[in-house]
């Protein structure tokens, strides 16, 4: 069965972007083969996201690169879907329920800190795979906003260069 996965990258300091809410500093560090991106990939089949990131992926892309899975999109307003973007404003737990009973591939939460914000309250999330890149913002968009640090457990730390990977997982394991 697939897990649920925040991979995500951010600031030393916590911030997913900066107070413009761009995430320009990651520039510098998209070396995604160094990290293997592309591997991670390759093990998901649904990605899950706000609204504001689907917007704005789709606005800064020149290509799509999200072809060929399944996403679901958080919006609290009605939205025209595709064959494989759908609009949802489900309670997280059921629709990861929805999800995993269809497919046992891994399962991408993309998106900003409410969409975030919204699993971890729900304790939808299966390991969080966070990428620490060598900047200090100050401010901008944390990634949590719920403290939940006291509820995981460190499962993996790796470095690539000036990235520092950390793996967590919850401590308990939610049914």
């Amino acid at each position: 069965m697939g897990k649920v996965i925040l991979y995500l990258a951010m600031s030393l300091d916590g911030y997913i972007a900066d107070s413009k809410g761009h995430y320009d500093f990651l520039n510098n560090y998209s070396d995604m083969e160094s990290y293997d991106y592309q591997g991670f990939l390759s093990k998901v089949g649904t990605i899950i996201m706000g609204r504001k990131s689907f917007d704005l992926v789709k606005q800064q892309k020149t290509t799509w690169e999200f072809d060929g899975f399944d996403i679901y999109v958080y919006s609290r307003h009605e939205h025209k879907g595709t064959e494989n973007i759908h609009f949802t404003n489900m309670r997280p737990r059921d629709l990861v329920q929805k999800i995993k009973a269809e497919s046992d591939k891994d399962i991408w939460l993309f998106g900003g800190s409410e969409i975030i914000d919204l699993f971890v309250k729900d304790h939808a999330v299966d390991e969080y795979w966070l990428y620490y890149v060598a900047e200090v913002l100050s401010s901008g968009i944390p990634l949590f906003r719920t403290p939940i640090l006291d509820e995981m457990e460190v499962k993996g730390v790796h470095q690539f260069g000036n990235i520092v990977e950390i793996r967590l997982a919850p401590k308990n394991h939610y049914d």
